[in-house]
């Protein structure tokens, strides 16, 4: 199976073209030597992936034949991010993780009754 296929079916990447591109740009290792995206990989071989500051290491266990659903992924690999496993109590964690300070990142508690309906009553009389 080819290395950008591989990474697209257990879910490193989320389009083929993605993990092409990483593949191009040296972010994508077999063994310690990096890959081109139509390397065809074999069973036991070491993948090593840099995603921005996150580095993920994966050990072919068997190629799917198309994508899987996460929690058949450790079937297929077994994925590790910067020393912890991609699986917590059979839980995947997602590997696309949120930067501190942007925009869409969740605020620490819930907004109080009192806030919200504060809020409310002064949208009505403006």
């Amino acid at each position: 199976m080819r290395v950008d296929k591989y990474l697209w079916a257990v879910r490193i990447y989320k389009t083929r073209q993605l993990a092409s591109e990483a593949c191009k740009s040296g972010r994508v290792e077999l063994d310690g030597k990096a890959v081109k995206p139509a390397k065809v990989l074999e069973v036991g071989g070491q993948l090593e992936i840099r995603k921005g500051e996150l580095r993920v290491s994966c050990k072919i266990l068997a190629f799917p034949r198309s994508r899987v659903g996460a929690p058949l992924v450790p079937e297929f690999g077994v994925i590790v991010a910067d020393g912890g496993t991609f699986s917590q109590n059979g839980k995947p964690i997602r590997i696309n993780k949120t930067i501190p300070g942007d925009k869409h990142e969740k605020q620490d508690r819930k907004i109080s009754s009192r806030r919200r309906k504060e809020a409310r009553d002064v949208k009505m009389w403006e």
